[in-house]
């Protein structure tokens, strides 16, 4: 599988995962409030553009109602053949909604509608049947890695390109004018294992040559590592950080970003080179 066909860009603006827990009311949101996407109508394949950031906090907040909802039919009609979806509680708060666009623009084809108006992204080739089944072990596996990629508690905008097996080709999620050729940071390489009978997701990452290289601190990377997905200060969330490279040896097979990892397809993320330390500053001491 060739580069261009196995990239995405997308762009995290993500918040500090303390101040953003969202409340306990409900929430009559529309689509440009939570930044739906529409068709460019550009020359870039039917792409999808937008600013994307899920911050830490909201995703775990959310973590168990959107297991709930990714074994579920995301879309179902009534009698009157109105579109309706996720009745669990997940949209019942802002942390909420945002978990649920970023599942959608991993999991749902792009331009496909879920809920009054909100659209799927396309970002994810191996999860369309999720409008109308439950997705399997595999599939939500994928939905969970490609959304550890948009987790960056920074408060910083950084965009990220994502490559893997399960990205769909030439699909982008983020501002259009930053080239492939400016991403020359290879972050890390991330998988999610599922629990076969409960459905938890267990993340593990495999930091690659350029981030072990500038964060060479084996403390002070894991502390890096875990703030991005886990949130500042949070010492938990189910990641487990694989340092030593002979562990993405044993662990993973593949090249040119394309790997399986513990048996799942894994994603692999670069950052624009000037903008690492915007995640990554702190491990360099």
């Amino acid at each position: 599988m060739s580069f261009s066909r196995t990239v995405v860009l997308v762009s995290g603006f993500a918040l500090v995962a303390s101040g953003c827990t969202g409340g306990t009311e409900a929430v009559d949101f529309d689509v440009e409030e939570i930044g739906a996407q529409p068709l460019t109508g550009d020359d870039c394949g039917g792409c999808g553009t937008g600013t994307n950031g899920l911050p830490s906090a909201d995703f775990h907040q959310n973590e168990w109602k959107l297991r709930d909802v990714l074994g579920e039919s995301v879309v179902e009609t009534d009698e009157h053949g109105d579109i309706f979806a996720v009745t669990n509680g997940l949209l019942d708060t802002e942390a909420g909604v945002n978990v649920f666009k970023y599942a959608l623009r991993c999991g749902v084809d792009e331009d496909q509608v879920v809920v009054k108006d909100l659209t799927g992204g396309g970002m994810l080739s191996t999860t369309g049947a999720w409008v109308t089944v439950g997705l399997g072990d595999p599939a939500r596996s994928d939905v969970y890695t490609c959304m550890l990629g948009h987790l960056n508690p920074s408060g910083t905008e950084v965009p990220i390109m994502m490559k893997g097996a399960a990205i769909t080709p030439g699909s982008h999620s983020g501002p259009l004018e930053v080239p492939l050729s400016a991403f020359g940071f290879q972050e890390a390489v991330w998988a999610t294992v599922i629990d076969p009978l409960t459905h938890r997701p267990f993340y593990h990452v495999w930091p690659q040559a350029h981030l072990l290289s500038h964060c060479t601190n084996p403390a002070l990377l894991a502390v890096a590592l875990r703030s991005r997905v886990c949130g500042l200060g949070v010492q938990d969330c189910g990641l487990t950080i694989h340092s030593n490279p002979l562990d993405f040896a044993t662990d993973c097979s593949g090249s040119d970003g394309v790997y399986t990892c513990l048996g799942y397809r894994a994603i692999e993320t670069w950052l624009v080179t000037e903008d690492r330390d915007e995640i990554y500053g702190a491990c360099v001491q």
